[in-house]
C-alpha cells in the first residue's frame, strides 16, 4: 500500500480590495450609487476629486495631478505608466485631463475596465531571458501585471480619504442647517425637525380604579424633625399626659445604665434638690437624673449631678442596681397602665413567650441566634418601653408605624408596610381581635391574628399575649419598635409571624412575596429579575409547569420549596409565556398597571450583609415599593417611591431624594408631590436609579381594592 505524506492544509490569503473599492473609499462614490442615483449624481462627487486633484485651479489635470490623483486610490504607477494612461482619456489630444475626461477615467475605475501596458512587466520580461528589442512580449502576461498591481497599490491611502470625505459631509449638512434656519428667520416661521425623535411611549393609567389615600411620607414623626415647608408642625406627644400618672423611682446602682437610644446629658453643678425639683416638675423633658450617693451632704456649692433628655432616649435603664450602689438614679416614668406587678398574664399567656416555660425548657419565641432572651416585657406598664400617653394598640394604619428591630426579616416588615397601605387588610387581619379601639386594657391583654398555613392554604388564628421579647443582653426589644406615635400592632402582628413560623430564628432571612403569602393567602407571588447572563427581566414564582402545579410551601421561609421556576407573567400588565424577557421602561410600564390594580409590590438588593450599603442603599435588603408615577405633571419624567423597612435611611445624592436637584428642577412635580424632609425611609427615585440599586422586583398579584377604607 502506498504511503502518502499528509500535507496541511492553509486557508486562502483574503482576496486584496478591487480597484472599485478604493475608488469608493477614496471619493465616496460607488457603481451602485452611480447606478441608483444616476449619471448626474455621479459626475458631482467626481467633480470634488477633480477640483481636489487640480492643484493650480487651472480646470484640467496635467501628469503629476494625475499620478497624485491616481496614487489616492493606492494605484502608484511610474511617470511612463501614468503617461499611458492620460494619453488613453486625452480625447482632445491636449496632453491634459479635462474634467469630463477625468469622469470617464473615473468611470472605467468603477467598472474595473481601466487597462494599459506596464513597462514594470517588461523588466519582468528581460528577467526571464527577453530584452527590450529581442524578447517577445506577451500582451495578456502584461496586463495581468499591471491589473495586479494596480488592485494592490490601490489601499495606500483608504483611511484618510474616508475622514476627508466624512469631513467634507458634515461641512455640507452644517451649511444645510444655516441656510435652513436663515429661510425659517426671514419667514417668520419655525424650524422643523430634520430627523423626529420618535416620542416617548405614552403609559395609559387606569383613572377609573379606586385608589388607596396615600399616607403622606413623614406624617407620623417624632418631634424636632423637619417636615416640608408649610407643613404643621408635628404634635408633642406628652401634651396629653396626665400629671397623676408620672412616677418616679429611685435606685442605688453602680453607676453603670443600659439603652436603645440615648438622648443628650446635661451636667449641672447646682444643689441636688434642685435637680430632683426640675426632673418632677417637667418629666415630660426629662427621663431621669443622678447623682453620688453620699453627695447629698456636702456643701451645696460643691454638689453636682447629670439630667438626661427624654428626646433621643429610648428604653434607659441602671443596670448594676445594689444597695452598696455609689450613685443615685431618679427615673421618671410614665405609667400608661397598671405596673406589670399589678396584672396578672397568666391567664392569658401564649406558651411562645418567656425564654423558658414552666418546665424550663426553652418557648418558640424564648431565643434568638443561640441565645436565651431576657424576659419579656409589657408595654405601658414602667418597664421604659411604650410608657407613653399615647399608647395604643390600632389607630391610623400607617406604613410608617412599621419600624424593624434586631431581627434579621425586613423581608417580614417589608410586606407587612406594604400592606399597611391599605388599612383595611391590616385590620381584616385582626378581625378577631376584640375592643380593638379600647386596647391596650389595663388588664392582661391578649390579640388574635388570623395568618394563612402555608402547608394547607387555609386560615388559621395565631393568639399571643402582650409580653413583647427582648434582646439577650436587655438592651430594648428584640423586634419590631412601637411606633412614633405609640401603635403597638405591628409589635403584635410581627410576634405572631414568629410564632406561626416556629420561632425568630425561623423568620430572620426571607423574601417578601413569603410574607404576602402568609398575610394575604395569595399563590400569585411573583419574583421579577435578570436571569443569569442575561439583559432583560424573566418573570419567576412558585408554580412547576411542568408538573402543572404549585410546590409545596412552609409557614417558614426556610422550610418547604424554596426555588423559582420560571412562570407567565401577570395577565395585568400584559401577561406573556414563559420565558418572555422585558426589558427595565416594559417592566416599569407594567409596574404602574399593576400599582393601578392595586397589587403590592417591594424591591430587593443584592450584597452580601445589610451592614452595608451602596449611596445609602441598604445591601442585602428588602424595600416596600410604595407608587409608581409615570410622566409626572407632564414633565415625562418617570418616579417610584419606596419605603426601608427600618423607618429611617434614604438614598444619599439621589436626583430625587429630600433635597434632590429633581425638586428645584421640576418645580411643577415638587408641588404636585410635596417631598417632606424627614429621614423617615420614605424616598422617591427616579427609575433609572430604581432599576440601577435594586436587581429584584417582587409582586403580589392580589387586588387590594377591597381593603381601601
Amino acid at each position: 500500500m502506498p504511503l502518502f505524506k499528509k500535507h496541511k492544509v492553509e486557508p486562502a490569503p483574503p482576496a486584496p480590495p478591487t480597484a472599485a473599492a478604493n475608488v469608493a473609499a477614496a471619493f465616496g462614490v460607488t457603481k451602485d450609487y452611480r447606478d441608483r442615483w444616476g449619471e448626474e449624481a455621479f459626475r458631482a462627487l467626481s467633480s470634488v476629486a477633480f477640483a481636489e486633484a487640480d492643484a493650480d485651479k487651472s480646470g484640467v489635470m496635467e501628469l503629476g495631478e494625475l499620478k497624485a490623483t491616481l496614487s489616492k486610490v493606492r494605484i502608484v504607477l511610474s511617470d511612463d505608466e501614468v503617461a499611458q494612461v492620460l494619453q488613453k482619456y486625452d480625447a482632445d489630444a491636449s496632453g491634459t485631463i479635462s474634467e469630463d475626461e477625468w469622469h470617464t477615467l473615473l468611470g472605467d475605475l468603477l467598472d474595473g475596465t481601466l487597462t494599459f501596458f506596464s513597462p514594470a512587466a517588461t523588466k519582468s520580461k528581460k528577467a526571464k531571458g527577453g530584452g527590450d528589442k529581442g524578447g517577445d512580449k506577451d500582451p495578456v502576461e502584461e496586463h495581468e501585471l499591471a491589473t495586479l498591481r494596480f488592485e494592490v497599490e490601490s489601499l495606500r491611502e483608504e483611511n484618510q480619504q474616508l475622514k476627508t470625505r466624512v469631513q467634507e459631509l458634515v461641512e455640507e449638512k452644517e451649511k444645510a442647517i444655516i441656510k435652513q434656519l436663515e429661510e425659517a428667520a426671514a419667514g417668520g416661521g419655525a424650524l422643523a425637525p430634520q430627523e423626529p425623535k420618535e416620542p416617548k411611549k405614552k403609559i395609559v393609567r387606569n383613572t377609573d380604579s379606586k385608589k388607596a389615600p396615600k399616607k403622606a411620607a413623614g406624617s407620623k414623626k417624632a418631634p424636632g424633625t423637619v417636615a416640608n415647608e408649610g407643613a404643621e408642625p408635628p404634635a408633642d406627644p406628652w401634651a396629653t399626659a396626665d400629671p397623676a400618672r408620672w412616677q418616679f423611682e429611685e435606685v442605688l446602682y453602680g453607676g453603670a445604665y443600659r439603652f436603645t437610644t440615648c438622648g443628650k446629658t446635661i451636667q449641672e453643678r447646682a444643689p441636688i434638690a434642685d435637680g430632683i425639683a426640675k426632673l418632677k416638675a417637667d418629666p415630660a423633658s426629662y427621663v431621669a437624673m443622678w447623682f453620688q450617693a453620699d453627695m447629698v451632704d456636702w456643701p451645696t456649692d460643691q454638689q453636682r449631678y447629670t439630667l438626661l433628655s427624654r428626646k433621643g432616649t429610648k428604653g434607659f435603664v441602671p443596670s448594676d442596681v445594689s444597695p452598696q450602689g455609689r450613685f443615685k438614679c431618679l427615673t421618671a416614668k410614665y405609667q400608661r397602665l397598671p405596673l406589670e406587678a399589678e396584672v396578672d398574664i397568666s391567664p392569658v399567656a401564649d406558651g411562645y413567650t418567656g425564654p423558658m416555660d414552666a418546665n424550663r425548657n426553652a418557648t418558640k419565641l424564648g431565643s434568638y441566634e443561640g441565645y436565651l432572651l431576657e424576659q419579656p416585657v409589657c408595654p405601658g406598664r414602667g418597664k421604659g418601653v411604650g410608657d407613653v400617653p399615647s399608647l395604643k394598640f390600632l389607630n391610623d394604619i400607617d406604613p410608617s408605624d412599621i419600624s424593624q428591630g434586631g431581627v434579621g426579616d425586613c423581608w417580614l416588615l417589608c410586606g407587612i408596610a406594604s400592606l399597611a397601605e391599605f388599612d383595611g387588610a391590616i385590620e381584616h387581619l385582626f378581625r378577631k381581635t376584640t375592643a380593638i379601639p379600647t386596647l391596650p386594657l389595663d388588664g392582661p391583654n391578649q390579640y388574635t391574628v388570623t395568618l394563612w398555613d402555608l402547608t394547607t392554604w387555609s386560615e388559621v388564628d395565631v393568639v399571643v399575649d402582650e409580653r413583647l421579647a427582648r434582646k439577650a443582653d436587655g438592651t430594648g426589644l428584640l423586634g419590631c419598635e412601637i411606633s412614633k406615635d405609640g401603635e403597638l400592632w405591628g409589635c403584635y402582628l410581627e410576634k405572631a409571624c414568629a410564632a406561626h413560623a416556629g420561632g425568630w430564628d425561623k423568620i430572620n432571612g426571607g423574601q417578601c412575596t413569603h410574607a404576602w403569602a402568609l398575610l394575604t393567602g395569595c399563590k400569585e407571588q411573583y419574583t421579577i429579575k435578570k436571569p443569569s447572563g442575561k439583559d432583560k427581566y424573566g418573570c419567576f414564582g412558585a408554580y412547576n409547569c411542568n408538573e402543572n402545579r404549585w410546590e409545596a410551601l412552609a409557614n417558614s421561609p426556610h422550610e418547604g420549596f424554596q426555588g423559582l421556576w420560571p412562570m407567565e407573567w401577570p395577565e395585568v400588565g400584559g401577561g406573556g409565556a414563559i420565558g418572555l424577557e422585558l426589558t427595565e421602561d416594559e417592566v416599569f410600564e407594567r409596574m404602574c398597571a399593576w400599582d393601578d390594580t392595586n397589587y403590592i409590590m417591594g424591591a430587593g438588593t443584592t450584597g452580601a450583609s445589610d451592614a452595608d450599603s451602596t449611596d445609602g442603599i441598604v445591601d442585602n435588603h428588602a424595600y416596600s415599593v410604595l407608587e409608581c408615577l409615570n410622566d409626572v405633571a407632564g414633565t415625562e419624567v418617570d418616579l417610584i417611591k419606596v419605603r426601608n423597612p427600618w423607618g429611617k435611611g434614604e438614598i444619599q445624592n439621589g436626583e430625587w431624594d429630600d433635597d434632590g436637584p429633581g425638586w428645584e428642577q421640576y418645580p411643577q412635580i415638587k408641588e404636585l408631590l410635596n417631598p417632606v424632609k424627614a429621614d423617615d425611609g420614605i424616598f422617591w427615585m427616579s427609575k433609572k436609579e430604581f432599576f440601577e440599586y435594586f436587581v429584584t422586583l417582587y409582586l403580589c398579584a392580589k387586588d387590594m381594592t377591597e381593603f381601601i377604607k
